[in-house]
């Protein structure tokens, strides 16, 4: 309910300011790390403590985080992390988009096992602010990334740059659809999310774009980003 409560205020609407939405995901971030902590986790029994009869109403109303609370809780908390990962990296004002990132440092060092199917999504909200307008934001989400590339491995025991390559095949895939479909805002956003890509892995891109699908799907992607919108003046003229 907590969670449901703030994921609202995070993606409300914008005349509400910065400030509140900048709380809420602080909150959001802490509360989250706190409940599905690997470590806490890591502590629980698999079974539920069985109390004395006198306590049974008290057992009932207990929540056992077992590996099935786990589960539940996290494939929850995903839909509520997309959601906020995507209002919040294309905010207006940078302090929402750091505090983003804070989140992202944040859940990813407490809760890697726990939440490791949000993985992906938190990767990419760093990966699309690595070029953000704003030199504190980009500052603070190079420090993450450069932290994650130190640990060695990450999500399932694989190497950051395979998890950048395999986004990026996916990424190049969509490039197309998403730039037909999306207005300017969502297009702006997307290539920064390609150039986040692009930047990060750097020489070793060679071998991602060695693909020649994937290769001409990029190419076809960029050069309509590069085509004039003329239908306008068309209707103008037919007038």
């Amino acid at each position: 309910g907590i969670s449901i409560t703030l994921s609202r205020v995070i993606t409300g609407d914008l005349k509400q300011g910065h400030k509140p939405t900048v709380s809420a995901i602080r909150l959001f971030y802490l509360i989250v790390g706190l409940v599905m902590a690997d470590a806490q986790l890591a502590r629980v029994p698999k079974n539920k403590e069985k109390l004395p009869v006198e306590q049974s109403r008290i057992s009932e109303l207990m929540v056992h985080r077992g590996p099935d609370w786990s589960k539940s809780t996290a494939e929850k908390l995903l839909l509520l992390l997309r959601k906020i990962v995507e209002s919040s990296s294309v905010h207006p004002h940078w302090k929402v988009r750091l505090e983003l990132v804070e989140l992202v440092q944040h859940l990813l060092q407490n809760c890697s096992r726990s939440l490791v199917d949000s993985f992906s999504h938190l990767l990419k909200a760093l990966v699309g602010l690595v070029n953000d307008e704003n030199p504190e934001v980009q500052r603070r989400c190079q420090e993450v990334l450069q932290g994650m590339a130190e640990q060695g491995m990450v999500a399932q025991n694989r190497a950051l740059a395979d998890i950048l390559s395999e986004n990026l095949h996916s990424l190049a895939t969509a490039l197309p659809r998403l730039i037909n479909t999306q207005d300017d805002t969502g297009k702006v956003s997307t290539l920064s999310l390609l150039l986040g890509y692009l930047k990060l892995l750097g020489p070793k891109i060679n071998f991602v774009l060695n693909s020649m699908s994937h290769l001409q799907r990029l190419s076809k992607a960029l050069m309509q980003v590069l085509e004039l919108d003329v239908t306008d003046v068309k209707i103008v003229e037919e007038r």
